[in-house]
């Protein structure tokens, strides 16, 4: 009867253990400061009002596919390229916005820009930002799409 009981017990644990031991499987998604941070982002196209502009800039003079931007995890960052003066220029960035939005030079002489965050993954980070037209002198918002 002992041996039955113990039988019964052990049978108990088997169907039990593997039931209670197993937990989600599913990896956790790298923080928002790790996917800016992980690498260089490099420069790809130009969207104003969902239509890919980025020819028409380069006719201008503005070769977004030169830009190339690092964000540090000290909370600098570089950028430079194309009719970007100084290039490389340096300076601080932060998120805010529930880090729905990143603060360029908050407290620059020269006044500080916020640029929300569109889409950031391991590979593509897209900017709604404001940028001067080179010709006209006018100030255009437009997503800038970097990738890795």
């Amino acid at each position: 009867m002992k041996k039955l009981q113990l039988l019964i017990y052990l049978l108990l644990f088997i169907a039990v253990v593997p039931l209670t031991s197993c937990d989600d499987d599913d990896d956790a998604e790298p923080s928002r400061t790790v996917l800016l941070t992980t690498s260089q982002w490099t420069g790809n196209t130009i969207y104003v009002d969902d239509v890919d502009q980025t020819q028409s800039f380069r006719d201008k003079g503005m070769d977004i596919r030169t830009w190339k931007l690092k964000f540090n995890t000290d909370g600098s960052y570089t950028i430079q390229g194309d009719m970007l003066q100084p290039s490389p220029y340096t300076g601080t960035w932060e998120f805010t916005n529930n880090q729905q939005a990143i603060l360029f030079d908050k407290n620059a002489s020269n006044g500080s820009e916020t640029a929300q965050i569109n889409k950031l993954s391991s590979s593509e980070l897209f900017l709604q930002m404001t940028l001067e037209d080179t010709q006209s002198g006018t100030m255009i918002e437009a997503e800038v799409r970097f990738k890795k």
